[in-house]
């Protein structure tokens, strides 16, 4: 690969950063998210105030404060600098994988980093959602290169920064690497996952208090999934804690005493609400644009294909990509269907990279050159009508983003059609 096209990818993906920066100058960051607070006060060193499951992300706060004590920024400000250069860190490792990919140019390496989702994780500095991405881009990196030792260490770290996020990334890992028949990189993967586990759960996560219901984690998170699956995909609006609530219950039940379920004590139905549904809709539409329709079309009829010859790191990454972009609808912010991004903004190139290496030059072209403006604008344009129509009624702007998004998705659909019947275009891995 020449020097200068390594060099142009790069500084496009950097400079997707820099874009990401500059907008922050009018959408400026805030302390206003409802777990920041939990975050800063681990970096103030009061994590025993700070609920499941932020007391066991200690990692971002720890390095916060280890900067703030040794250079004498406060806490804010190490918070934004500690985020800024983990974003910078996660575009540049993101942009040394996007070098294997052939059909990869500097334009279309911009189009995929200059996205909202990272934008927001560029605002909302307090969170550890940078951090995992960090951690996990560069797990996937070495774990492509065969640099195990170096993937199993970033593993362990990510049990302290997301212990959730670390656990799929685990359980998947080794079962990928069973499939793929390397034992001695599962047998590791195995015991790095178990040590990892037994500290965070055991030595970390007491550091801190309960859940906000008071009930013990494995009973929390066994509920959340089918709790948010009933209100975020059918639409019910539930009521379940006096701490948190959206609706007023049209329906009560008491649960039995024999029921421990800590401060839970009623449970309720509010009602259908079409925004829930809606707003998963809108997510998995806009978080990625483009891309998992496109990967949708081009693996519908290559699935087995496709496991039977990846590399152990893009099947692990399409397996965690897949699953929590999947899991994203069924937590309470929607937000974290973007960390699905393994699959969407990295394994899926590699994929069309397999997929259209016998492809005519001419055909790849046309199509990065068309996929290019409608990406970043089905991307921008949902994300700013949602952030400026703050005195828009709800159904208008759904009405407007979903719009948009089905408009373009049907006009590239159409566009793709059309190039591959000319060129006589098929998929194979």
């Amino acid at each position: 690969m020449s020097h200068s096209r390594t060099m142009s990818i790069v500084v496009a993906s950097l400079f997707a950063v820099f874009c990401i920066f500059l907008i922050g100058v009018w959408y400026p960051a805030t302390t206003s998210y409802p777990d920041s607070d939990w975050y800063i006060k681990i970096a103030e060193g009061n994590i025993k105030d700070v609920p499941q499951p932020f007391a066991s992300r200690v990692l971002d706060p720890l390095i916060v404060r280890l900067l703030s004590v040794s250079s004498g920024l406060d806490i804010d400000t190490s918070f934004y600098v500690v985020n800024a250069l983990f974003l910078t860190g996660f575009v540049f490792a993101l942009s040394l994988l996007f070098l294997s990919v052939s059909f990869m140019s500097p334009l279309l390496a911009f189009s995929i980093v200059f996205v909202p989702f990272l934008f927001e994780f560029h605002r909302n500095f307090y969170m550890s959602d940078i951090l995992s991405g960090f951690l996990i881009v560069l797990f996937l990196l070495f774990l492509k290169e065969k640099k195990n030792s170096l993937s199993l260490f970033l593993l362990f770290l990510l049990f302290f920064s997301r212990p959730t996020d670390a656990t799929v990334l685990g359980v998947i890992l080794v079962a990928v690497s069973f499939y793929k028949k390397e034992i001695q990189l599962a047998r590791a993967g195995s015991a790095v996952f178990l040590i990892s586990y037994l500290l965070s759960s055991q030595i970390i996560t007491p550091l801190g208090a309960p859940n906000i219901h008071n009930i013990s984690n494995f009973i929390y998170r066994v509920v959340e999934p089918p709790y948010y699956f009933v209100r975020n995909i059918l639409g019910i609006d539930w009521f379940v804690s006096a701490h948190v609530q959206y609706c007023q219950p049209k329906l009560l039940l008491s649960l039995p005493q024999w029921i421990q379920m800590g401060n839970l004590k009623t449970i309720g139905i509010c009602g259908f609400n079409i925004f829930n549904p809606l707003s998963v809709i809108l997510y998995a539409l806009t978080t990625f644009g483009l891309i998992p329709g496109i990967l949708f079309f081009a693996l519908r009829k290559n699935v087995r294909a496709l496991f039977s010859k990846s590399e152990t790191w893009l099947l692990v990454a399409i397996c965690y990509g897949v699953l929590l972009f999947l899991l994203g609808s069924l937590v309470p912010n929607l937000r974290t269907v973007s960390y699905g991004w393994p699959v969407f903004l990295l394994s899926s190139f590699f994929i069309f990279d397999a997929q259209t290496k016998q492809w005519p030059a001419k055909a790849k072209e046309y199509l990065i050159k068309i996929f290019v403006p409608m990406q970043i604008i089905l991307l921008w344009t949902p994300y700013l009508i949602v952030k400026n129509l703050s005195y828009a009624h709800e159904t208008l702007k759904f009405s407007l983003s979903l719009s948009l998004a089905v408009v373009f998705y049907a006009i590239f659909i159409k566009i793709c059609s059309i190039v591959v019947k000319k060129y006589n275009l098929v998929y194979n891995l």
